[in-house]
């Protein structure tokens, strides 16, 4: 019972470090937006069609912006790719 506790407890922490490190790549990317203040960010694991065996942790990442001309959420899948910068795609602007 022990040993069932530890690897949920691992499971839980690898899944919030690949939650965290996409979190930080979306937030970098759109800080190079001109005068653009990061409003929100919000991560959810993305739909089970864009897993893989191999990589089950796909997260979407959105991040609220603003700055005094605009208002928009970018919004990225993001793949964590262990021990490397996680793979980040833009798939929208709204």
């Amino acid at each position: 019972m022990l040993s069932l506790g530890l690897s949920l407890c691992t499971a839980t922490s690898a899944q919030e470090i690949s939650e965290g490190h996409c979190s930080e790549a979306a937030a970098s990317r759109v800080r190079t937006v001109p005068s653009a203040v990061i409003k929100g960010l919000r991560s959810k694991q993305a739909d089970p069609s864009m897993t893989s065996p191999n990589n089950p942790l796909v997260w979407r990442i959105e991040v609220d912006i603003a700055s005094s001309s605009l208002n928009m959420t970018y919004v990225f899948i993001c793949t964590p790719n262990p021990g490397h910068e996680p793979d980040l795609d833009l798939i929208g602007i709204h």
